[in-house]
């Protein structure tokens, strides 16, 4: 008999934590557990996991532009839990855990939270989130940051983000985006791929690149995401970045296609990616890349050193966009070493970051919580 499981998801769009459920909810299902899902109706991420058998419920934050109150929200939660009866409670983020903890443990429901940050919460923030039954820290760092602010460390297990190998993974290329971007076939890509904000800091990468463009006008570099904050300063944040390009010397190499849909295919065809966070929990997209056998350069910062370990992949100080281009055009340099690198990446994908093996993790846990 299939065990029912009621996943709560804040967002309608598909980024980190939303990719991270969509790689493993199909395996879960095949072990024998039921999804029904709470996200923005409407939304991509709705339509991504009715795709893949999850029924699919309503769940807004916000009433007319305005975020509802913690209050208003949890008396929701409670009617839907009463309403679906789950065997168990899955939260998609630290935000869906605060909320849902004292909702769970008043319905007396198990419950699953995920850590997907590394940020500071307030005291109340972490009773509340305290309240479910165990918590997933995607890396380390995560794990280490939110014990030591005063989250217990006995429900805080550690579950890495799994990645699918078969759909990210080393192929010849193909020429695609080379014709879709417009970009000559001798072009070099370098791509950026993850949201359009201070954090990721794309403003590192755009000076690493016109540090790298000045010497080799073959490389042209891709900024693959969106902006999805609608804080004033992540707007100028935007802007600053497009008026930078535009007037750059190297306009013509810069391409800002948004989002796309072949994520895998143009990491075939890249040959070199970089990921300036400044602050990283564990980034799919440098998972991606290491299944996809793709070298990269990325920042040393939150859970990024325990994806490169046992690697030869040197990580940057965050903010220093002079050592970021110094350790790209290393790479760009050696086609040898770039292969070397995308090989050792793709064993440290195989090895450590299957979604199957993040699927087996969760089922456990899934089943210990069950059993009482």
């Amino acid at each position: 008999m299939s065990q029912r499981v009621l996943f709560l998801g804040e967002y309608g769009w598909q980024n980190g934590g939303e990719n991270s459920f969509l790689a493993v909810a199909p395996l879960l299902i095949e072990q024998g557990f039921e999804f029904v899902t709470a996200v923005p109706s409407g939304s991509e991420f709705s339509a991504a996991l009715e795709a893949i058998g999850c029924q699919s419920m309503d769940l807004s934050l916000f009433h007319q532009g305005h975020r509802k109150s913690q209050s208003q929200i949890r008396e929701e939660l409670e009617r839907l839990v009463r309403h679906v009866q789950p065997n168990l409670v899955h939260c998609n983020s630290i935000s869906t855990s605060r909320l849902a903890g004292p909702v769970t443990r008043s319905c007396q429901v198990p419950s699953v939270g995920y850590l997907r940050d590394i940020l500071r919460l307030s005291g109340q923030a972490i009773r509340d989130i305290s309240q479910i039954d165990q918590l997933i820290a995607v890396s380390q760092a995560t794990r280490d940051y939110h014990v030591a602010a005063g989250m217990p460390a006995q429900q805080v297990l550690l579950i890495y983000n799994g990645v699918d190998l078969d759909r990210f993974n080393p192929r010849p290329p193909t020429g695609e985006f080379h014709s879709r971007l417009g970009i000559p076939s001798s072009g070099r890509i370098i791509i950026c791929v993850g949201q359009i904000g201070i954090r990721k800091g794309v403003d590192i990468v755009l000076e690493s690149f016109f540090s790298l463009a000045a010497t080799d006008p073959s490389l042209q570099l891709v900024l693959v995401g969106d902006r999805h904050s609608k804080k004033q300063e992540a707007i100028e944040y935007e802007q600053q970045l497009k008026t930078a390009s535009e007037s750059s010397s190297f306009s013509n190499q810069i391409h800002w296609p948004g989002r796309i849909d072949n994520t895998p295919r143009l990491m075939n065809e890249a040959i070199l990616l970089l990921h300036a966070a400044r602050q990283e929990p564990l980034g799919r997209v440098l998972l991606e890349a290491a299944a996809s056998g793709l070298p990269f350069v990325a920042t040393r910062v939150g859970g990024t050193p325990e994806i490169v370990a046992d690697t030869g992949v040197d990580l940057v100080p965050a903010d220093d966009a002079a050592e970021m281009a110094r350790v790209a055009q290393r790479l760009l340099d050696s086609s040898h070493q770039r292969g070397k690198i995308g090989r050792e990446l793709r064993g440290q994908a195989v090895q450590r970051f299957s979604m199957q093996e993040c699927a087996d993790n969760l089922h456990r846990l899934y089943r210990r919580l069950l059993n009482g």
